[in-house]
């Protein structure tokens, strides 16, 4: 009896012993559980991380190539710009070195002409005088002679006719150019030259400021010569007289229309620079 009491307290003991181990053995198994269900889901977190970096390292890459494609593409770019810059600067001064080129012709063909007329007067003066002395004996010839050297008659070629005009507007008078152009028109329309008067008419007038007056001469040119090599000039300075006067949309759509039939011309080249600077203003 005294042996199955002491049984019972070792028993007893042991239980009590026992319980707070297997409820220790229990918590640590759930705590063990819960890490590594937090280790896996942070391992799969972990791999959808890695998969997005592998992504964007794709996607900048891809990025890195287009900017280097894009910047490849900009200096070509630029280079053609630079050498479309010279290339306009080049044509501007051989079109400046043309001009003053063909001035000075034109001045050394007025200086020649000149000489040459006061030739011609000078010869008819001394043929003149020659048969004076010759048939002195005749009073009827000689007053004739006398009313002939009076009254020469003087002929004027078309050529200088357009020269002398020309030499007026280059010398700034202007109205002189004006009367001298219109004469040669009226004379000799169907001459070479004749939009090319027209044309310096309009001139003449915008150097005068008086663009609405150089608007419609540059209208004349436009209409009565449609086929003359001055026409895309007219336009762009049709297009210049309108900005002059402030319609700026006038201005725009008359050069729009310059570049449209005259795609190739020097003038088309000058009116697209004219309505980029126009319209950054």
């Amino acid at each position: 009896m005294r042996f199955k009491k002491i049984f019972l307290i070792i028993l007893f003991v042991i239980v009590i012993f026992a319980i707070p181990l297997s409820l220790s053995g229990g918590k640590e198994k759930k705590a063990y559980e819960l890490i590594y269900e937090d280790i896996q889901i942070v391992k799969k977190q972990l791999k959808i991380l890695e998969n997005k970096v592998e992504s964007n390292s794709k996607r900048i890459n891809e990025i890195y190539e287009l900017v280097k494609l894009l910047t490849t593409q900009m200096k070509a770019l630029q280079r053609v710009q630079a050498n479309l810059t010279q290339s306009n600067e080049y044509f501007q001064s051989q079109l400046q070195l043309i001009m003053e080129k063909l001035d000075e012709t034109n001045k050394q063909l007025l200086r020649t002409q000149e000489e040459l007329m006061a030739l011609k007067t000078s010869a008819i003066k001394e043929v003149s005088a020659e048969e004076q002395v010759t048939e002195r004996g005749t009073p009827e010839k000689t007053e004739v002679l006398q009313k002939e050297q009076e009254e020469p008659e003087v002929f004027i070629s078309p050529q200088q006719i357009y020269n002398t005009a020309y030499s007026d507007y280059l010398k700034g008078n202007y109205e002189l150019a004006i009367e001298g152009f219109r004469q040669y028109i009226e004379k000799f329309r169907e001459s070479p030259l004749a939009d090319n008067a027209q044309y310096w008419i309009g001139e003449c007038y915008f150097s005068q400021e008086n663009y609405v007056q150089a608007i419609e001469e540059f209208n004349k040119l436009i209409l009565s010569f449609p086929q003359g090599d001055k026409v895309p000039a007219a336009h762009l300075k049709k297009g210049y007289s309108y900005f002059a006067l402030g319609e700026k949309e006038k201005g725009i759509a008359v050069l729009k229309l310059l570049i449209s039939k005259f795609p190739e011309s020097e003038e088309a080249k000058l009116a697209e620079q004219k309505i980029k600077e126009v319209k950054e203003e």
